[in-house]
């Protein structure tokens, strides 16, 4: 069950991500600028929900039931977005700054738009990497399933939105139906995780959420916390940011080239 709530977790947020650059594209102007805005902003919010949640998660008896409603949050906040679009749009377009100028402020609105509910989808994964188990042997398999489920997710998602919903149904009506996806989901995994109470933690392993209970870890520090980090751990974290900024890069370059071929800068995100 909890496999299954993550693998639409992906699919809705990433469908949202993708309704959100073609309408601030719209708005903006600029179709190259606006990506990069809510993909800066995007990314922003996900490590910023991920150091915030990663500090209580381990400390969380209920991982799947915060997990619930971060993100019923999420589906909620996304269905206000429509909603905040004209505000957005009345300030961006009455901006008389230079092109830099509006380009950081234009990024500062976009965050602040969508930073409730990329921050929200930011602190899900540790918290169900908490109830995968939190450590022990094994706990590297069921996280990396958890991911790769929630990828999966995310790819036939974006594909569906990008190729189905979005010419069918339009851009609001597409958020929409990502949102109320994103608040099912969030609904299951707090049942999912009510069930479990509060004596312990929901545990899952391959075959999904499992009525084991894992006792929580409320008292002392985890291990090696509060001590100083080694130059290789410090070197390790540098070259993972260094290649995700590369991944990045590489990313808004096929994009465009692929805008380029195919002629639809939604179509070339949603093949990206």
């Amino acid at each position: 069950m909890i496999f299954l709530c993550f693998f639409f977790s992906g699919a809705s947020s990433l469908v949202s991500g993708l309704v959100w650059l073609r309408v601030l594209a719209l708005i903006l102007g600029d179709t190259v600028s606006a990506t990069t805005a809510v993909l800066a902003a995007i990314l922003t919010g996900l490590a910023l929900g991920g150091v915030l949640v990663g500090r209580i998660a381990d400390r969380r008896p209920d991982p799947v039931l915060l997990y619930g409603a971060l993100a019923s949050a999420t589906g909620v906040w996304g269905a206000l977005i429509p909603s905040l679009l004209p505000a957005f749009a009345r300030v961006s377009l009455g901006l008389g700054v230079s092109n830099y100028g509006f380009g950081l402020i234009r990024f500062g609105l976009v965050l602040l738009l969508l930073l409730p509910a990329t921050a929200a989808t930011g602190g899900m994964l540790p918290l169900l990497a908490r109830a995968a188990g939190g450590g022990g042997a094994g706990v590297a398999s069921r996280v990396g399933r958890l991911w790769a489920v929630n990828t999966l997710g995310a790819a036939l998602g974006v594909a569906a939105a990008g190729y189905v919903s979005l010419p069918a149904l339009g851009a609001t009506a597409t958020l929409y139906v990502a949102a109320a996806l994103s608040v099912a989901v969030g609904l299951a995994a707090m049942v999912v995780g009510g069930r479990a109470g509060g004596a312990g933690a929901a545990r899952f392993g391959p075959g999904g959420a499992s009525g084991t209970r894992e006792p929580a870890r409320t008292r002392g520090p985890r291990e090696g916390e509060g001590a100083p980090r080694s130059p290789v751990a410090l070197a390790l974290l540098s070259a993972i940011g260094l290649g995700a900024a590369a991944a990045m890069v590489y990313g808004r370059a096929w994009a465009r080239v692929l805008a380029l071929i195919i002629g639809n800068s939604t179509y070339a995100f949603t093949a990206m």
